[in-house]
């Protein structure tokens, strides 16, 4: 065989054959799967537990404005440390920032939005370092096969989310926050910086 031949030969070899993809493919796939997972059950888990929506809407502002901080410096962040380190001290962290959610109780809600606030923050680093390892553990001519791969994990993790179907509880919680919308403008205000350019407030007309 030619040398053209073998490289040829090389190059339609699938990455799935390789171990270390199988292994990023793998872990990325259980991460994503956690994280919509997480999604879905923290904001019911404080609806159950408190019986308050404007304590369910004060969750997503609070994951929203964590995201929004580090989210801008989470790449750059990735790209100066090791990637294989950074994945494993994410993920367990991810895990040991789930613990204060034992503490929470009906008057005792504050915990859950440090592990939301942690939970999005960790994502902004965790989920870079995944997609830099990529290219680490593939060769250039599989890299197109590995990044469609990674999307369809990346939507099957979505579909597990979107298969559990809400609960009377989730209804309950969704109709107790559209019934308070002042209470819910009232905490959107706080990252007032980035939300502004999303929801406006109205201006009155002035009086002639």
């Amino acid at each position: 065989m030619t040398a053209e031949g073998q490289e040829s030969g090389a190059s339609s070899v699938s990455p799935w054959r390789t171990r270390d993809f199988r292994l990023v493919w793998t872990g990325g796939f259980v991460n994503d799967i956690g994280d919509w997972l997480l999604l879905v059950a923290l904001p019911v888990y404080v609806f159950t537990k408190s019986g308050s929506g404007t304590a369910t809407a004060i969750l997503f502002v609070v994951e929203l404005a964590a995201a929004l901080i580090l989210g801008p410096i989470g790449g750059s962040l990735v790209d100066r440390w090791d990637l294989r380190r950074t994945l494993i001290a994410t993920n367990m962290a991810q895990a040991v920032t789930l613990l204060p959610l034992l503490a929470v109780t009906a008057d005792r809600i504050w915990p859950a939005y440090i592990v939301v606030g942690a939970q999005a923050m960790l994502m902004q680093i965790n989920n870079p370092a995944s997609a830099a390892m990529v290219p680490r553990v593939v060769k250039s001519d599989q890299l197109t096969v590995a990044n469609a791969a990674n999307s369809t994990s990346q939507s099957l993790a979505r579909l597990s989310r979107r298969r559990r179907r809400a609960g009377p509880r989730m209804r309950i919680a969704a109709r107790r926050i559209s019934t308070e919308p002042h209470q819910i403008d009232r905490a959107a205000r706080y990252p007032s910086k980035h939300l502004h350019r999303v929801r406006r407030a109205r201006v009155p007309t002035a009086a002639r």
